[in-house]
């Protein structure tokens, strides 16, 4: 239908850059004020600098991913990846790769060391790790079994399992999980839950004396062509009521020939529902949920839901504050995750925030697995807050030339705590804010909702969309 369309494998890893370029001393390209909400880390002048070298670093590590067969823990929660990786975690301040594997490297690992090696980017170095993530994912699954327990986070070095109990269980001593062996640790009145602004349809992104949106296109009154991370309410046809609002994660094609538009979401907005009508700032239809032909089991597990739009849809996506338009092409899907990666958030509720990856194996009580925790690097400001559930988690294109973002994924849960701050739509408080967020990975979300991701051609060929 378009010229623009990439369809996606997620047996295929993507190839970032080449890691032999020179890094020039000033960068052509930088981001817009409101894209910036901290500094960057130590030792580098400016953010396009840290993931310049970020993805060198992943583009490295490329062939131990693939080797691992990590992408298969996709598939299902007690899936095997090759059986003695543990993890793999980049330090972007050190230059380092490190690859945590528990027992002896078997012949293909060793083969795609060589390979890393020879790319000659970053040290890399060969972790032991006591556990694989074969062993941790399937005691994870035995710990959620537990009541109380709502999220176990795998340590992305293989060392054990972080148990989180919620608020509502006991605080005490908790047994261990039948028939697990790792190391645990145990964190009590843990706040984790969805980011769904709920409520009746209201507008408050308008213009403040008519309360209806202006000429202006923001992430509070998108125009068509429709961009990703702007604010949508959808309505409970049963009910016909307004219930609650959330975020446009990334845009799609699926159908025959791929003819029809679509934005992924978070499917829990809709309670996993087909048929739910979506407006948007002006109270306007612009489409209805439309997951008939997935298994519901299947779009449960990632969280995903596909919205039909009854207009156009364009691959760019806000990355700016809450209130602003700021926005760029979307270059394409990430396929490789790993910890110790800088990444960005972008919800309709608080904006665009810097985030840290801690872990890239996340399973919660209600179902979801998989999943990638990204957090607050000075544990006080905000990394999302209501409303920001199904926003798109994404880092800058890493060339500076480049002004394009990568989808990594869209955002499902967070977690609270007291004294966060940040600016956000004065419709929640900052009681509503979190303080890291959980992701799925945008290549199983767009696996699940058979669909293809449109994208921005290279702007050095001289097509790129605007």
């Amino acid at each position: 239908m378009r010229s623009h369309a990439a369809i996606l494998s997620c047996a295929v890893l993507l190839i970032l850059s080449a890691p032999s370029w020179p890094e020039p001393a000033t960068a052509a390209y930088a981001p817009e004020p409101d894209e910036i909400d901290r500094p960057p880390p130590a030792g580098f002048s400016s953010w396009i600098d840290v993931y310049r070298r970020q993805e060198r670093l992943i583009e490295q590590l490329a062939p131990l991913y693939d080797a691992a067969q990590v992408n298969k823990l996709s598939a299902a929660p007690d899936a095997v990846a090759a059986s003695g990786f543990a993890g793999i975690a980049i330090d972007v301040a050190a230059n380092e790769i490190n690859l945590y594997w528990h027992g002896p490297l078997p012949a293909e690992m060793q083969a795609a060391l060589l390979d890393a090696y020879s790319r000659d980017s970053g040290i890399v170095n060969i972790v032991p790790a006591p556990h694989s993530r074969q062993q941790l994912s399937r005691e994870m699954q035995s710990w959620l079994r537990v009541p109380g327990v709502v999220r176990v986070v795998q340590k992305e070095d293989g060392t054990g399992l972080l148990v989180s109990v919620g608020r509502s269980a006991a605080e005490g001593v908790l047994q261990r999980a039948a028939g697990t062996a790792a190391p645990y640790e145990v964190e009590y009145d843990h706040q984790l839950s969805d980011l769904l602004l709920t409520g009746p349809a209201a507008n408050s992104g308008g213009d403040s004396a008519t309360n209806a949106c202006g000429p202006t296109r923001t992430r509070k009154c998108d125009k068509v062509p429709f961009y990703s991370g702007s604010r949508y309410w959808h309505v409970d046809v049963q009910q016909n009521v307004g219930v609650g609002a959330c975020t446009l994660g990334f845009p799609l094609r699926y159908g025959p020939s791929w003819a029809y538009d679509g934005m992924a979401t978070a499917g829990h907005c809709f309670d996993h529902k087909d048929y739910d009508l979506v407006i948007n700032a002006d109270l306007k239809l612009i489409g209805q949920t439309d997951v008939g032909d997935i298994p519901f089991a299947l779009r449960k597990a990632a969280d995903a839901a596909r919205v039909e739009m009854v207009d156009d849809v364009a691959p760019r996506g806000y990355t700016g504050s809450w209130n602003s338009g700021t926005n760029r092409g979307i270059a394409g899907v990430q396929f490789t995750h790993v910890a110790g990666a800088y990444v960005r958030s972008s919800g309709a509720s608080t904006g665009s925030h810097d985030l840290y990856v801690t872990s890239t194996n996340v399973a919660g009580a209600d179902g979801f697995f998989d999943m990638v925790l990204g957090m607050r690097m000075d544990h006080e400001s905000c990394a999302a807050g209501a409303g920001d559930s199904g926003g798109f988690v994404f880092t800058p294109s890493g060339v500076d030339t480049d002004p394009r973002i990568r989808l990594h994924g869209i955002i499902s849960l967070g977690a609270k705590k007291p004294g966060l701050h940040c600016g956000h739509d004065p419709m929640i408080t900052d009681d509503d804010l979190r303080y890291y967020i959980l992701y799925h990975k945008a290549y199983d979300v767009v696996s699940v909702l058979k669909a293809v991701v449109p994208i921005c051609a290279d702007p050095k060929k001289g097509d790129y969309c605007h």
